[in-house]
């Protein structure tokens, strides 16, 4: 193969691997059954965040993820559930070092399967309690586990009124930077002390309408950076009441320029001077229940499920009414989409109108392409339909919910939703497991994104615990145990590996010495043919094996056999093999005349038309080798034409019964036949190197 104008050079002698870019190798593997496989091998990119693998022995320099917390998330993963857990077997037996060069090592070298994992742990002892669980299939305490389906898409469902708790979100401000940054962003922008109050420890100053709603925007706007720095992105958003604030400003139609501040402003200044009141009660009954039973002062606050509502309005009529119904009354100041909210409208949509509103970037449950200050105004009042919009995203094509809020209530709500937060758990493990449920079902993670800035290095890992079989049968073995015979056969080997001439001697009752030369040669001579017996194991055979009961073959249709002069007993003979396989054949011989009325077909011949090669005529078998006769057969037919030629050499092919013979046939062993599989193509074939037909001395049977 000429390989010059490729610049490829075959290598000679061990050099130098010299690339300026990437190097790339490769490899072929060609199998006799015609099974071929190819890779092409490219060196991985070098990680940023990674250095190099440290000598054994040596410190890692790794932080802790998030400094104050120091928990990690390990991801793994197989082809198989089976794989998946032998890799956590084998993760096992990694040498102790920092837990988090061992995490970012797992999440950053090795290939995404479909079969995941992820251990969430803070300390060593909780990691190996993790894999040993996933080794041997059991469920633990931070272990997510899961099959991964293609095309996941991610909605994030924002939290309302009612999910904020003293100190949200703290533990995530002292471990992620990102979170940080954001919610001071926001903070900076609000006249309010947010900080303070979320960080503080007046519960009733949080539960105060105009502090819990600003609360709640700067802590869910900050998970929301959080999450998108990790490498999530949604493909829907969706909020409850007040967390449509939160969904618009992370994505869903944001309110242009610096008017954010002074539309916030507004905003909380008119909650704030509302008079307190009322009272909010969520029920375990449907609306069709609820409805009619409804008075001048209930309203319908919001229906978050088949038997999910949330009363609003006058404190009295509100408990008297839920009192019908298994209910539990929600923290808040003010009575939410309810009558008691019409004060406010007025002046609230003065503000709304005073805004601008930019068109959505990710399309949002329930909300139109485009709002106005009306828009607005009805998600104040109205009802808040939260059900309905889960019903919209699952019908848009939404599979993963992940609650963005101080706690799991949507999560409930939905049914198979994740909190980014619980209010009983620690703030870090609670986001790195969320975060492990979104991966083991399938959404997009950058988890080197996770340990970016923590000094986490790369270390050894074991390989892949590739789940073996063999593909090809494998011989039977001799039965275990043998015959007297075998033992004493085996002795007399033995004796001869060993070079003991003296028991060979006494065996066979001959000279030691007349066995001197005899013993070493035996010796070599078995050696060499049990390494030859172990090298033909290893080889790859092929073996041909006649093929029983093979079908008849079945040929239909109207035949033409053209015989050359001299030929036409082996004509008549190869006829009625057509015949037999169910061919209606006619002999013909190469004059035109008799030629022409052959190939016609039978009908228009019985017509005295002219037009050669009907419908009724299937194929031509031409026992000849003259150019003339085949060129006058291509004339007058457009079926196939098959040429049966004969070889030059002594042997004309296998025949059924598995012997050769020598045909004779029409023509010259030199001349030229035509290969001419339909009219208009033609080429000229020479017998020795093509045959596209062998016929055998006598019929094949």
């Amino acid at each position: 193969m000429s390989t010059g104008r490729f610049a490829v050079e075959l290598l000679t002698e061990a050099r130098d691997w010299e690339s300026e870019g990437p190097r790339r190798a490769g490899v072929s593997s060609f199998g006799m059954s015609g099974t071929n496989a190819h890779v092409i091998i490219e060196q991985a990119p070098q990680t940023p965040e990674a250095s190099e693998t440290p000598q054994d022995g040596a410190e890692s320099s790794a932080a802790p993820s998030g400094a104050a917390a120091g928990v990690y998330a390990l991801p793994l993963s197989g082809h198989t559930a089976e794989a998946l857990a032998a890799q956590a077997g084998r993760l096992l037996g990694v040498p102790e070092g920092h837990l988090g060069d061992l995490a970012f090592s797992a999440a950053t070298t090795r290939a995404v399967l479909d079969h995941r994992a992820v251990v969430v742990a803070g300390d060593r002892t909780a990691l190996t309690a993790g894999l040993e669980a996933l080794a041997q299939g059991r469920s633990a305490a931070g272990v997510v586990r899961g099959v991964a389906e293609t095309d996941r898409r991610v909605a994030l469902l924002f939290s309302g009124q009612g999910s904020q708790r003293l100190g949200m979100g703290r533990e995530l401000y002292d471990a992620y930077p990102v979170y940080a940054d954001a919610f001071d962003a926001v903070c900076a922008r609000l006249e309010l002390p947010v900080r303070e109050v979320v960080f503080g420890e007046d519960a009733e100053l949080l539960d105060r309408t105009e502090c819990t709603q600003a609360a709640l925007f700067a802590v869910e706007v900050a998970l929301y950076r959080l999450v998108e720095s990790w490498g999530v992105r949604p493909d829907f958003l969706a909020g409850h009441s007040v967390g449509g604030d939160r969904r618009r400003a992370c994505g869903g139609g944001a309110v242009a320029g610096g008017r954010v501040r002074a539309g916030g402003r507004a905003w909380l200044k008119l909650m704030g001077a509302l008079p307190e009141g009322g009272a909010m009660v969520a029920v375990e009954a449907s609306e069709e229940d609820v409805r009619p039973l409804l008075t001048g002062g209930v309203d319908i606050a919001a229906v978050n499920g088949p038997k999910a509502v949330v009363l609003s309005g006058d404190e009295q009529a509100v408990l008297k009414l839920a009192g019908r119904w298994k209910h539990k009354r929600l923290r808040v100041s003010h009575a939410f989409h309810s009558h008691l909210m019409d004060p406010m409208l007025d002046e609230f949509r003065g503000v709304a109108r005073s805004l601008s509103y930019e068109r959505a970037t990710v399309p949002v449950a329930g909300q139109p392409t485009e709002v106005d200050a009306e828009y607005w105004v009805r998600h104040v009042r109205d009802t808040v339909r939260f059900h309905d919009s889960v019903d919209w995203l699952r019908a848009a094509g939404a599979t993963t919910f992940l609650e963005i809020g101080p706690d799991g209530t949507l999560s409930a709500l939905v049914g198979d939703g994740v909190p980014l937060l619980r209010r009983d758990r620690p703030e870090t493990d609670s986001a790195l497991t969320a975060l492990a449920h979104l991966h083991v079902q399938g959404a997009a993670v950058d988890w080197a994104a996770l340990f970016a800035g923590t000094g986490a290095r790369r270390v050894e890992l074991p390989t892949y615990a590739f789940q073996r079989k063999h593909y090809w049968p494998q011989s039977f073995t001799a039965l275990s145990g043998g015959t007297a015979a075998d033992a004493v056969e085996s002795a007399f080997w033995e004796a001869i590996d060993r070079g003991d001439a003296e028991e060979l001697a006494a065996t066979l009752d001959l000279e030691a010495e007349e066995l001197a030369s005899l013993v070493p040669a035996l010796s070599s001579w078995r050696r060499k043919r049990h390494e030859e017996s172990v090298l033909d194991a290893w080889r790859y055979r092929i073996t041909w094996k006649p093929q029983a009961d093979v079908p008849a073959p079945v040929i239909s249709g109207r035949w033409a056999v053209v015989a050359q002069p001299g030929s036409q007993e082996r004509a008549e003979e190869i006829a009625g093999l057509l015949a037999r396989y169910g061919a209606e054949p006619v002999v013909t011989t190469p004059d035109a005349l008799a030629l022409s009325l052959a190939v016609r077909d039978p009908a228009h011949q019985a017509a005295g038309t002219n037009r050669p090669g009907g419908p009724g005529l299937t194929g031509v078998l031409a026992l000849t080798t003259d150019a003339a006769t085949l060129t006058a057969v291509v004339r007058e037919t457009t079926a196939p034409l098959w040429i049966v030629t004969c070889s030059p050499s002594p042997s004309a092919g296998p025949t059924r019964s598995g012997t050769r013979t020598r045909v004779p046939c029409g023509g010259s062993a030199g001349s030229w036949p035509w290969n001419t599989p339909s009219a208009g193509a033609a080429s000229w074939t020479c017998p020795r190197s093509w045959t596209p037909a062998r016929v055998p001395a006598s019929p094949v049977s």
